[in-house]
């Protein structure tokens, strides 16, 4: 079951229970993250669940409603200017230096780099689809933001069925399309901030314009 609405909840939950099996987590401790929003109201909840303080960085681009819902659930929202991730003012980046920063040791989930995301799919969402399809699968179809949720679920699947085909779906104008199709994954003018990008509907927070770690495969 996903409470907060998303597939971002088993993260979550993954997040912080390898913070504190790692002692980086204490009671009243303060949990940051920099999020378009589905992690950050994921962690809000799991925080709140377990005693702890979370404080949301966010651009003021995203839906107020995200924002909204964050305060309700108790947590501390800054709506930031969205920049590029090579500012110091960018969201991650303030979400992380608040962490450092923070006298009671507060926790960065860095959702981005963070191979608890990764594993959240890998050791739970991918086994219960198998046991749910009862193994019979042709494809899997996933969209990405992080890459943590297609990445650990189709490692999973593929490990139970080599044939199993998986699809990365997203929309023109994505870093992730681009990468797909050009090989590129964003032009330096467009890390930089240096160009304006052509723009595309598309969902809040998917295709992210960054490459984060793997686990081996």
């Amino acid at each position: 079951m996903n409470p907060g609405g998303s597939v971002k909840d088993r993260v979550a939950k993954q997040m912080i229970v390898e913070a504190e099996e790692q002692g980086l987590l204490r009671g009243g401790s303060t949990v940051y993250e920099g999020t378009a929003g589905s992690t950050g109201i994921s962690l809000a909840l799991a925080a709140n669940a377990r005693g702890y303080r979370c404080h949301i960085f966010m651009p003021d681009d995203q839906a107020k409603e995200k924002s909204d819902l964050l305060e309700r659930l108790g947590a501390h929202v800054d709506r930031v200017r969205p920049v590029s991730f090579s500012n110091p003012q960018q969201f991650c980046n303030q979400a992380r230096r608040s962490a450092a920063e923070d006298p009671h040791g507060g926790l960065f989930a860095n959702q981005f780099e963070n191979l608890a995301n990764y594993r959240a799919h890998y050791l739970h969402t991918g086994p219960e689809i198998w046991e749910q399809t009862e193994g019979r699968l042709d494809a899997f179809v996933c969209a990405a933001g992080t890459g943590g949720t297609i990445a650990g679920i189709s490692t999973f699947l593929k490990e139970r069925d080599p044939k199993i085909k998986v699809y990365l779906i997203d929309p023109p104008g994505s870093a992730l399309f681009n990468k797909v199709n050009t090989g590129v994954l964003f032009a330096h003018e467009d890390r930089e901030g240096k160009r304006k990008k052509v723009f595309y509907p598309r969902g809040q927070g998917a295709g992210g314009e960054r490459k984060p770690p793997c686990e081996g495969h």
